[in-house]
C-alpha cells in the first residue's frame, strides 16, 4: 500500500508540474507537497463521483466594508469570490484550495480552507483579496485550482478550472435547430447556448416559453448552466408534449440571462425556435357517392363521385386519381376513370367525377372499387363501395305463329314470357321492334309480374309487302320498374315470312281489275257515240 501511494503521489505531482504554472511562494509549494503525502488513499479519486464543482465566480469591488457568506471584505478593497457546491450524496469536510493568481495582480494568500462540513446541494465561498496589474492585456484568465477534501475517512484531491474576466466581457448566443414532429406526443429541445464574447458568462439561466395548449414544456421550463467560458458552449435539453395545431410551425421562446463577472447587471438573450409539423403528405376521401343510386348489370354512363381533401398543411403536387376496375365493369369512354388533378393546396376539397359501364352479365354483389391516388412524394389507397342489385330476367318460351305471309294484315301475334328471376317486377311492357318488317299494335302492357310467373301476350300486327321473305329475328324489347329504376333488356325472338298463293291471286285480281277500268275508260265514250247517232236515225 505504501509503495502504490508513492507512485500515485509521484504521478499526481509531476502532473502538477506540467500543468501548472511555477509557483512563486516556496511555502506554499511545500505545503502542497506535504499535503499530498498525507494524503490517506489518492486513487480513490478516479473512482468516486466528483462532489465539489465550481458554482459561480465574481469580482467584487468594496466601497465599503462587506461580508458575503461570512466573509468580511475590507472597505476599499477588491477581491475575487470562489464559490464551490457540493454536488455529492454525501457531505465533505475540511476543504483546502490553492490559487495563484499572480498573474493578473499582488495577493497576500493563495491557499483558502474551510474545516466544517457542507451537506450536499449546499455551497461554501472563498475570497481572494487582489491588487490587479495596470497593465493587463489578457481579457479571461483561465486558472487551475488544485482542490482537497474530505468524503468520510477518504481525502480526495481534484483540479478545477477558473475562468476569471481581466478586460473582456461576454457575449451569450441561442442556437437551436427547428423541432421537427410527426404526431403528438413528447419531443426533446436541445439548445446549446455560446459565449462569443471575450469574458465568462456567470448565473447563467436558460428559460423557454411553451405555446399552450399545443406545446407544453413537461418538467421544468428552465436550467440553471452556470459558468461559460469564452468561446465555450453548453447544451440544455427540455421536454416537449406537442399536439397538432391549426398552423404549420409554432414559435417557441427561448431566453437566457446571465451576469458578467465585473458588474452585477443582468443581461438577457433570446431566441425563437419554430416547432414544425413535419407531415407526410397525403390525401383524405371524404365521401362517394354513384348516379344512379341503384345499380343493375347493364347500367351505362354509371356517374362516380368522389370528395378528397387535403387535410395536411402541405401543398400536395401532381395529383393522378384512377379507379381499379374488375373485369365485369369498364370505363364509360377513353380516359372516363382517370382523372390528373394537378395541385391541391393545403385545407382545400375537390370532387373527382367518373364514368363507368357495367357489363350485362356483370354479377349482383355489393363489392369495393378501388381508387388509387398517386402524388408527389406518395400515394393513398380509398375504397368506393357500390352495390349491384339483383336485376329482373326474362326469357321467351313461344311465338305464335312464327310463320306469317307477307302483306297479310291484322294478324294476331303471341307471345309467352316468363320472369324467371329472383325478383318481382312492376309495369311491364313488351315492344318489338320490327319497323319496316310489322305494323300495327307494337306494343303491349303487361303490368305486375312476379318471379316465376309466365303470361301471353297478344299483338295485333300487319305484315308489310316489303318485308323480306325468309327466316328473321325480331327485337323483343321488355320494359319495367324495379326499385324505383325505369329497366330494360332486349331479346331476340326469330319468326319467318313466306308468300303465298293468296297474296298472288290478289295481285292478278288487282292487274284484270285495273285493265277492266282501263278498258270501260277507253270504250265508253264510243258506246255513248253510237247510241246517239242510233236514236237520230230512228226518229228519222
Amino acid at each position: 500500500m505504501r509503495h502504490l501511494k508513492e507512485v500515485l503521489t509521484f504521478i499526481l505531482v509531476t502532473n502538477l508540474i506540467l500543468v501548472q504554472p511555477p509557483l512563486t511562494d516556496v511555502n506554499i509549494t511545500r505545503s502542497f507537497h506535504i499535503a499530498l503525502e498525507n494524503a490517506t488513499y489518492i486513487s480513490q479519486a478516479i473512482y468516486l463521483e466528483k462532489y465539489l464543482s465550481l458554482y459561480d465566480v465574481f469580482w467584487v469591488y468594496a466601497a465599503t466594508t462587506i461580508n458575503i457568506s461570512g466573509i468580511v471584505i475590507p472597505s476599499g478593497t477588491t477581491a475575487i469570490v470562489i464559490t464551490l457546491i457540493n454536488n455529492g450524496s454525501a457531505p465533505i469536510e475540511n476543504i483546502e484550495i490553492f490559487l495563484d493568481l499572480s498573474y493578473i495582480g499582488e495577493v497576500n494568500e493563495t491557499t483558502k480552507r474551510y474545516n466544517d462540513k457542507v451537506d450536499p446541494n449546499h455551497s461554501v465561498s472563498f475570497a481572494f483579496e487582489i491588487e490587479p496589474f495596470d497593465n493587463i492585456s489578457i481579457s479571461e484568465y483561465d486558472a487551475i485550482m488544485q482542490v482537497f477534501y474530505y468524503v468520510e475517512d477518504t481525502q480526495i484531491y481534484d483540479e478545477v478550472l477558473v475562468p476569471i474576466a481581466v478586460t473582456g466581457y461576454p457575449e451569450l448566443k441561442i442556437h437551436s435547430s427547428a423541432l421537427y414532429f410527426s404526431s403528438e406526443g413528447d419531443y426533446n429541445l436541445t439548445v446549446e447556448i455560446e459565449n462569443i464574447g471575450t469574458g465568462p458568462a456567470r448565473k447563467t439561466i436558460v428559460h423557454t416559453l411553451g405555446y399552450p395548449p399545443y406545446v407544453t414544456v413537461l418538467g421544468d421550463d428552465w436550467s440553471e448552466i452556470g459558468i461559460i467560458p469564452a468561446g465555450t458552449k453548453k447544451k440544455v435539453t427540455f421536454t416537449l408534449h406537442i399536439i397538432e395545431s391549426g398552423v404549420s410551425a409554432i414559435p417557441i421562446f427561448v431566453n437566457t440571462t446571465f451576469m458578467d463577472q465585473r458588474t452585477t447587471d443582468f443581461y438577457s438573450v433570446a431566441e425563437t425556435i419554430p416547432v414544425i409539423y413535419n407531415e407526410t403528405p397525403r390525401l383524405s376521401m371524404i365521401s362517394s357517392v354513384y348516379v344512379p343510386t341503384k345499380l343493375f348489370p347493364g347500367d351505362k354512363n354509371v356517374q362516380i363521385n368522389v370528395v378528397i381533401n387535403n387535410p395536411t398543411m402541405k401543398i400536395i403536387r401532381d395529383i393522378i386519381a384512377e379507379l381499379i376496375l374488375p373485369n365485369d365493369i369498364k370505363p364509360s369512354y377513353a380516359g372516363s376513370s382517370r382523372v390528373s388533378l394537378g395541385s391541391l393546396p393545403p385545407g382545400y376539397t375537390v370532387t373527382l367525377t367518373y364514368y363507368l359501364d357495367i357489363e350485362e352479365n356483370a354479377k349482383p354483389r355489393s363489392t369495393n372499387l378501388e381508387l388509387l391516388v398517386i402524388f408527389d412524394g406518395g400515394e393513398n389507397r380509398f375504397n368506393i363501395p357500390i352495390i349491384i342489385e339483383r336485376k329482373g330476367s326474362f326469357s321467351i318460351e313461344s311465338i305464335s305463329p312464327s310463320i306469317l305471309e307477307l302483306g297479310k294484315r291484322g294478324i294476331t301475334l303471341q307471345i309467352d314470357i316468363i320472369n324467371n328471376g329472383s325478383v318481382n317486377v312492376d309495369n311491364v311492357y313488351l315492344e318489338l321492334m320490327a319497323s319496316g318488317i310489322l305494323k300495327g299494335e307494337l306494343v303491349s302492357y303487361v303490368g305486375k309480374l312476379e318471379s316465376g310467373e309466365s303470361k301471353t301476350v297478344s299483338f295485333s300486327v300487319d305484315v308489310s309487302s316489303d318485308a323480306p321473305i325468309g327466316n328473321i329475328t325480331l327485337d323483343l324489347k321488355i320494359s319495367w320498374i324495379q326499385e324505383g329504376r325505369f329497366l330494360t333488356s332486349t331479346y331476340g325472338i326469330k319468326i319467318a315470312i313466306r308468300k303465298t298463293e293468296y297474296t298472288t291471286n290478289i295481285i292478278d285480281i288487282t292487274i284484270i281489275t285495273a285493265i277492266i277500268g282501263l278498258t270501260v275508260i277507253l270504250v265508253w265514250p264510243l258506246v255513248k257515240n253510237f247510241r246517239e247517232i242510233f236514236a237520230k236515225r230512228g226518229g228519222a
